[in-house]
């Protein structure tokens, strides 16, 4: 039986693990987790995805897409996350209302609906995906050099950051995302 099937079956696996991996933070945090009811523990897989996973990733089908975290996580670093969310939901009503001609007064059936809107999530997505590998890479480079301890890296880090998006300004908040 795999190990999470196990921690699923035995609550206070979950925190005894979650203890164990604790080490070095906050005594409060470890009294919370030691403390916390065991009811109300499952085991979840989170699983790590690089910025550059966007160019190579399938992020629409048919008449389903991914958007807002889903498509893109953020790191606190820049302060983009809520943002690049609203900008996700302006882009996709703009592509929406385009390809479905909202306000218009005539009708169309199921089958041109859904090849429409499939048409409109393909284009939402060709517009955020550089937007979005943008962010992400800089929010990737900004987190690890906070989080490192390496010189080194925080110099090359640095470097990149230069090289390719300006250094530190904010150019990243000055995004027009267009109108609906």
């Amino acid at each position: 039986m795999p190990d999470s099937e196990v921690l699923e079956k035995f609550p206070q696996r979950i925190r005894d693990v979650s203890l164990e991996r604790l080490n070095g933070l906050p005594t409060d945090v470890i009294e919370t987790v030691k403390h916390c009811d065991l009811d109300s523990l499952s085991f979840t897989h989170v699983r790590y995805r690089a910025p550059w996973n966007l160019l190579l990733s399938n992020l629409c089908k048919d008449t389903m897409t991914v958007a807002g975290d889903a498509m893109h996580v953020m790191g606190p670093f820049l302060g983009q996350g809520g943002s690049c969310g609203l900008e996700d939901s302006v882009v996709l009503a703009r592509c929406l209302a385009r390809e479905l001609h909202l306000g218009q007064d005539h009708e169309i059936d199921d089958r041109e609906f859904k090849k429409r809107v499939a048409v409109a999530l393909k284009e939402y997505v060709k517009e955020r995906r550089l937007r979005v590998l943008r962010l992400s890479v800089q929010t990737f480079l900004v987190g690890s050099m906070v989080v490192s301890s390496s010189w080194a890296k925080k110099v090359l880090c640095f470097a990149i950051l230069v090289a390719f998006f300006g250094g530190m300004s904010f150019s990243h908040a000055r995004f027009d995302c267009g109108p609906l």
